[in-house]
């Protein structure tokens, strides 16, 4: 998840888990949180024998494929960071505390997709120059950009 992890602890009886689903030994239950208000607009869940790698202070890539993937993705996106001080100076602090990428399977439609904490990019962004990286950069951007304005909560009396 790109969002703050908050806990991890083994499941409590509850009236509504009964103990032969969710609530059963060997279970974790996992807390999150979201500090910024924003609306839901997008859900993806990702599975799969996924592994990852910390790319930069704040930054992570999240990969299926193996480590011959993940290292390519790491070499390719190595200046996720630099992207994010750019981004500072141009508009103004980063607001969302993690910036992590995860490449999908071929199967994604679109060169990438901004979320909140998260980037979703094809696996044909990694072409070993760095390049296609110009795609992490525009997904980046929608940080300030579409984020912080599109999903701000206003009143009526803002109109």
């Amino acid at each position: 998840m790109s969002v703050a992890r908050l806990t991890r602890r083994g499941p409590a009886p509850h009236p509504f888990c009964p103990s032969s689903a969710w609530c059963a030994d060997g279970q974790v239950v996992e807390k999150f949180s979201m500090e910024q208000p924003i609306p839901l607009y997008l859900f993806v869940l990702a599975a799969g024998e996924i592994g990852s790698r910390d790319i930069a202070p704040r930054s992570k890539v999240y990969v299926e494929g193996g480590v011959e993937v993940l290292d390519a993705a790491t070499r390719e996106f190595a200046g996720t960071e630099e992207m994010i001080k750019v981004g500072k100076g141009l508009f103004r602090p980063y607001e969302w505390e993690r910036f992590d990428l995860l490449v999908l399977p071929p199967s994604f439609p679109y060169g990438g997709m901004e979320n909140p904490r998260m980037v979703f990019l094809m696996p044909t962004v990694i072409k070993g120059d760095a390049i296609r990286a110009q795609v992490v950069a525009h997904e980046l951007a929608h940080s300030w950009t579409g984020n912080l304005i599109t999903n701000k909560p206003m009143s009526i009396s803002a109109f």
